[in-house]
């Protein structure tokens, strides 16, 4: 016996215009009706899935489940029951879905069939699944970090620990849960407060819930010795109340030991130090210079195959649309040429249907949307181009003539989203003849003085790209109207590490680097900065490459 489907207006008006898919089934599990909900989910057409057996469209991953399920929910021993399961859209493409499978009784209450109320739970599943990821991570990087970490609740009891924690301090983890976490805080490195709390850091976030992290404190062992730490304090919070803390501290007393014995040795691990920093720059620029070239190259390789078929589809389509305009040109021409008789029942509803699609706008708008895909294609292709450019990578260790222009050119262009909002760019160029060079070493030159007068202008400002050819050299200047460097800073800014930024907004080693390869082209670079200002590069190159090449 079919479902009786039609239970009033409203119902019906559910049905149709809910928000999650609906499909009602019949006794021997044939669909016998779908909401539209569910035709989108699924991509097929009502008339596709009308008929057919549920099993067939939707099949599940554990049939045998799946068919137990459904005997007792036909039998009338369970009301509904849920699945979860992947479904296939008619595109292929697979989603997860949580269905909730009813039984439908018919007017006399005898079993009739069941109705799915299906959503689409996706992203759901995905982010089940991150989190399951993150959580596993998460739990690993505790149990295997270098740094200590110890939870505490709002009374200050410890009620976690990971095993650098427990074992810097020198307790079993167990051990140590349950302790006030004051008893582990033995004060400052300038003045130790003996386990009073009238300083400690770690109380004192728990009472005003602010984070605070320094290298000026010592935490108490079991054995009642000391050690200096480097720690971070992040309170807990809910709903804008404190919960506990979360300390976490590394043991520096090496480290403390080792800046000692370096203060004592300075004079003779200068020398030492400078060629393992030069090592580390060439190692660095080395790696990153690979990278990068491999990288773009990469990418270039792979936006070029789609871009193009495209662009050939492109061409294709744009002589189809040219040919079916025509025709529909040629059409009207004649429409207009006839007088109409016998033909105007034909013509009426020719004109009603050019009117409900708006046919002028179309033939015109049909046009330029080519047009416009085209050029957009033709953008995407300089960007591929640059991307080769930059990357030099079939011969990113060989010397060879290259273009200056071109390799700054491409260089901007993959460093232009990172200027376009607040750098306007003007280029005056001078003839410049080819440069026997490393062209991807020479575009990471451009690259960081570009990325460097960007980070200078705070808001608005210009970056003017200059040339020109003196002699045997050329030089290629960058120059910006950011806020400029301190005098007292210009001698120190092509040092290893050197940098104005704060922590984390940069290594001071992209004007290493840069300097570093204008040596080894036998080259120099050059610099003028005003503060308020603005700052100037100038960097020369000799045309025939230098005298060494290797």
């Amino acid at each position: 016996m079919s479902p009786s489907i039609h239970d009033g207006a409203a119902l019906e008006a559910a049905f149709l215009h809910a928000a999650v898919g609906m499909a009602i089934t019949d006794m021997d599990g044939r669909i016998v009706r779908v909401n539209p909900a569910y035709e989108r989910m699924l991509g097929f057409e009502a008339d596709e899935l009308v008929g057919a057996l549920i099993e067939e469209v939707v099949p599940a991953s554990d049939p045998e489940e799946a068919r137990s399920l459904m005997e007792e929910l036909l039998a009338g021993s369970v009301d509904s029951f849920r699945l979860e399961k992947v479904y296939r859209r008619s595109s292929g493409e697979e989603m997860w879905m949580c269905a909730t499978v009813s039984l439908l009784r018919d007017i006399d209450g005898q079993p009739a069939g069941s109705v799915r109320v299906v959503e689409d739970v996706t992203d759901r599943k995905y982010f089940e699944r991150s989190v399951e990821q993150l959580s596993r991570e998460y739990e690993v990087i505790l149990n295997t970090a270098g740094w200590g970490i110890v939870g505490a609740n709002i009374d200050g009891k410890i009620t976690f620990a990971n095993p650098s924690a427990a074992r810097m301090l020198g307790f079993d983890v167990e051990d140590l849960l349950g302790h006030a976490v004051r008893e582990i805080h033995h004060g400052t490195l300038d003045g130790l407060s003996g386990g009073e709390c009238d300083e400690c850091m770690i109380c004192s976030a728990l009472h005003d819930g602010l984070s605070r992290q320094g290298s000026n404190d010592v935490l108490w062992r079991r054995d009642g010795t000391s050690f200096p730490v480097e720690f971070t304090i992040t309170p807990i919070l809910e709903e804008g109340l404190v919960q506990g803390i979360v300390l976490a501290f590394m043991d520096i007393s090496e480290q403390l030991r080792i800046k000692r014995e370096l203060h004592e040795r300075i004079h003779e691990l200068t020398e030492l130090n400078q060629r393992l920093e030069t090592m580390q720059t060439q190692l660095l620029q080395s790696e990153k210079m690979a990278g990068i070239g491999q990288l773009a190259a990469g990418v270039a390789h792979e936006i070029n195959n789609p871009v193009g078929f495209v662009s050939s589809n492109l061409n294709t389509l744009e002589k189809y649309l040219c040919d079916l305009l025509s025709l529909a040109d040629a059409y009207a021409t004649a429409e207009q040429d006839c007088d109409g008789v016998g033909h105007a029942a034909v013509f009426d509803r020719v004109h009603q249907i050019k009117k409900s699609m708006d046919f002028d706008y179309l033939n015109q708008d049909a046009r330029a949307l080519v047009v416009e895909s085209k050029h957009g294609l033709s953008r995407v292709k300089k960007i591929v181009q640059d991307l080769k450019d930059f990357s030099h990578v079939d011969a990113a260790d060989e010397w060879v003539w290259a273009d200056l222009h071109q390799g700054l050119e491409s260089t901007l262009n993959i460093v232009w989203n990172d200027l376009k909002y607040k750098c306007e760019v003007k280029k005056e160029f001078g003839l410049l003849p080819d440069v026997l060079c490393l062209p991807s070493q020479i575009n990471q030159i451009f690259m960081n003085l570009l990325a460097n007068a960007g980070h200078a202008i705070e808001q608005n400002g210009t970056i003017t790209l200059r040339s020109g050819h003196e002699g045997e050299q050329v030089w290629v200047e960058i120059g910006d109207t950011g806020k400029g460097i301190a005098p007292e800073h210009l001698r120190r800014i092509f040092d290893p590490f050197f940098t104005t930024k704060p922590i984390g907004k940069g290594t001071g080693l992209g004007l290493s680097l840069a300097y570093g390869i204008v040596k080894k082209h036998q080259g120099r670079i050059e610099v003028q900065s005003k503060v308020g200002v603005g700052t100037t590069f100038r960097t020369w190159l000799p045309v025939g490459g230098p005298m060494d090449k290797t």
